[in-house]
């Protein structure tokens, strides 16, 4: 089912409305971009924040205006009965297109298969895309700190982030975390980069351990396929429409009945048909 119209999102919606009505939650947090809305966190205006462990790095910067701050990271918020929530964890983040006249699919897999390398730690790609600018070997060790680099380098350039993919192909980020917090001596190039992690950004690296423990609680949705044929009429219509009334409720602009109504506008408006479709094609890929 689409996790929107789940029930337990309704008490969810009331709790949130409640924590925004006594200024407990950011109150432009809608309006704002998730990059200007971690400013109220690096300004020392809000305690929690939530995000995936690389967060924490970017906003290590609040101890300039709170020295005593410790970022930490923790698991998941808990149900009142003790239960976990979970978050939605995409496996894939954008799309590639090719035209439909391009004849070397095989070449592009070759290409796909030697950025893998990264991945894995091997081949032409051990220990990153490029020395000296993701990792250096300094006196036979390799090294990820590029304040240590020889010569130093104070703004490392990202050789990943101009592959032709929007992210670089990449394993379970987490788990060679918690293979090193678990007292693993480091062998593959992600192990190492982790261990290097933990002496330059503790708190980051044992945000991905943690995560590690919790990845049962982090659900990527099933559905991985082109848009239904309903999704193409009513999807972006559906989309808003949630937006405006979750919204609405957070701000108490609308009671949390507008929740009830929700759901059933949005079953008889496509979402009841668009959920048959991706049971159907569900079901044929099995």
């Amino acid at each position: 089912m689409y996790g929107s119209i789940h029930e337990g999102n309704r008490k969810t919606l009331e709790r949130m409305a409640q924590w925004h009505a006594n200024g407990w939650i950011f109150q432009e947090a809608v309006a704002t971009g998730a990059w200007d809305a971690m400013g109220q966190f690096t300004e020392g205006k809000a305690g929690i924040l939530i995000g995936r462990p690389w967060v924490i790095n970017s906003v290590k910067d609040v101890t300039t205006v709170a020295p005593d701050a410790v970022i930490t990271a923790y698991p998941n918020i808990r149900q009142d009965n003790g239960e976990p929530t979970y978050q939605n964890a995409e496996v894939n983040d954008g799309w590639l297109m090719f035209n439909a006249d391009f004849e070397h699919m095989d070449r592009f897999f070759e290409y796909y298969d030697w950025l893998y390398d990264a991945a894995f730690g091997t081949g032409d790609f051990q220990y990153g895309y490029l020395q000296d600018y993701d990792y250096d070997i300094v006196n036979d060790e390799v090294v990820f700190d590029s304040a240590k680099f020889d010569p130093p380098v104070t703004d490392p350039y990202m050789p990943g982030k101009a592959t032709v993919l929007k992210n670089s192909p990449s394993l379970d980020k987490m788990q060679p975390y918690a293979s090193v917090a678990s007292g693993k001596e480091p062998e593959t190039s992600a192990e190492i980069r982790a261990a290097a992690d933990f002496e330059t950004a503790p708190s980051m690296a044992a945000g991905y351990a943690l995560a590690y423990e919790h990845r049962d609680e982090q659900l990527p949705t099933m559905f991985n396929a082109e848009p239904t044929a309903t999704m193409k009429r009513s999807w972006e219509q559906l989309q808003t429409m949630e937006k405006q009334v979750y919204t609405n409720i957070i701000y108490g602009n609308e009671p949390i009945e507008a929740f009830d109504k929700f759901v059933e506008d949005w079953k008889a408006q496509g979402g009841e048909q668009i959920t048959q479709e991706v049971n159907e094609w569900y079901q044929s890929v099995r």
